[in-house]
């Protein structure tokens, strides 16, 4: 345990926990004493902010506390991520590597080690092309035969216990031995494929404060880090953040099909006035991580990173048991599920082509403006009865994605078997946009 929790875990709590009244005459002696040595509202205010945020950090249950009482590692490729015992990252990727032969590559971005588990994300063009069809990407898709992407380590060979697959981009996770953990190599390998890629992790180092890892900001229940390296006219970001467990896959940086509907990349600004935009290798570096490239002039100080909005997506935001129509019948169902920021509405499914085609829309529940939902993604559950319960199988699922004004839109899809009249259970996955805006000092 680091000093800064031993410290904090020190304190009597209850020692330090006041009343209302007692909390209103400090902020108020506070700004008596600023006004007496004639400082700007402006200071006047971030004083006693300051003063409040300090002083939170020692109660107990708020965002501050928390976030102190954590120990911090930087991942390279990843950027500040909080350790907790049962999965802290132990070993890292310092730079992505690529293997090349024939026109075939396979080029790892990230790679590192959490608990029992080597995580790997890697890119490449050995099975997918643009010219397959939808059917011919289901079958792709498909575990039962999808060439396995091997670990090679010490003197095992490994399969995966996990690939999540999109086209040419792979997620795959294998489970470790306590001894193949420090090894000095690791290599993947695509069953009947000649392109092996060898790599190197080294070790993270923890840190206690997350000043150490760069510039941040705390907005709520979230903490937003950028770490900045300058090199003459060259500026490199990484951004990062640790927030709720529920948000996943977050990135600051819009796909392909949402280009037009988000209008401002992330961006610095320096004290000026002036704005630099992001690099166009952008496009070839950071297809998995939330790293930034600008052209700013060194002499160019007091920078700040602006952050338009961050992406994010929740898991299993609504479940519906149906029976699917016949034919081309339509079928009303108007199943609300409640988020903590909207309401979605399953408003119909219907059969369109030999695909299943879902109506979806959502309400905003707290007028909360800066959080809209980009689209709904429907996941197909089907029975097996021997099995006991529902089962995902092979599945394509698309959707075009909605627009921040209009909350709703039409998802389509297709599973393996799939007939008229069948029942089956749909999960609805929200991939979401944060666009308050977010702002970084890059002292």
């Amino acid at each position: 345990m680091n000093k800064v929790n031993e410290y904090i875990n020190s304190i009597d709590h209850e020692k330090h926990r006041l009343n209302e009244k007692t909390k209103k005459a400090i902020i108020g002696k506070t700004k008596r004493r600023i006004r007496k040595r004639k400082v700007n509202v402006i200071n006047m205010i971030a004083a006693v902010i300051l003063f409040m945020f300090v002083f939170l950090a020692f109660i107990p249950d708020t965002p501050v506390n928390s976030f102190l009482k954590q120990a911090f590692s930087f991942i390279p490729g990843i950027g500040v991520k909080a350790e907790i015992e049962e999965s802290a990252i132990t070993a890292v990727l310092k730079e992505k590597v690529i293997s090349e032969k024939d026109n075939q590559y396979v080029e790892i971005y990230v790679a590192y080690i959490q608990g029992d588990y080597l995580n790997v994300r890697l890119d490449t063009n050995l099975f997918y092309n643009q010219s397959m069809t939808k059917e011919e990407a289901l079958q792709k898709a498909a575990s039962e035969i999808m060439e396995q992407p091997l670990l090679k380590v010490a003197n095992r060979t490994i399969e995966p216990v996990q690939i999540i697959y999109s086209g040419n981009l792979f997620n795959i996770s294998y489970e470790l031995e306590e001894s193949e953990k420090d090894s000095e190599e690791f290599t993947v390998c695509f069953e009947g494929s000649n392109v092996m890629t060898s790599f190197r992790l080294e070790q993270v180092s923890s840190i206690s404060n997350p000043e150490e890892a760069g510039y941040y900001t705390v907005i709520d229940d979230m903490m937003f880090f950028a770490n900045m390296k300058r090199e003459q006219n060259s500026c490199e970001v990484i951004i990062s953040s640790i927030i709720p467990d529920e948000y996943k896959n977050i990135s600051f940086e819009w796909s392909d099909i949402e280009n037009g509907i988000f209008k401002t990349p992330v961006h610095i600004v320096d004290e000026e006035g002036n704005t630099y935009y992001p690099l166009e290798l952008n496009l070839d570096k950071n297809k998995f991580r939330n790293t930034f490239y600008f052209d700013v002039p060194e002499d160019k100080a007091n920078l700040e990173l602006v952050i338009p909005q961050f992406l994010y997506d929740i898991s299993d935001v609504g479940r519906k048991i149906v029976r699917l129509p016949y034919n081309e019948d339509i079928r009303i169902l108007d199943s609300v599920f409640e988020m903590k920021s909207h309401f979605i509405t399953l408003k119909s499914i219907s059969f369109v082509a030999e695909e299943l085609k879902l109506d979806i829309s959502a309400e905003n529940r707290n007028d909360n403006l800066n959080t809209v939902i980009r689209r709904v993604l429907p996941k197909f559950y089907v029975k097996r009865e021997w099995l006991g319960g529902y089962h995902m199988i092979s599945q394509y699922i698309t959707a075009d994605p909605w627009s921040p004004d209009k909350q709703q839109g039409i998802s389509y899809g297709a599973y393996e078997g799939m007939k008229e009249k069948q029942t089956i259970e749909i999960v609805l996955d929200a991939e979401m946009a944060y666009t308050g805006e977010i702002r970084i000092k890059l002292h």
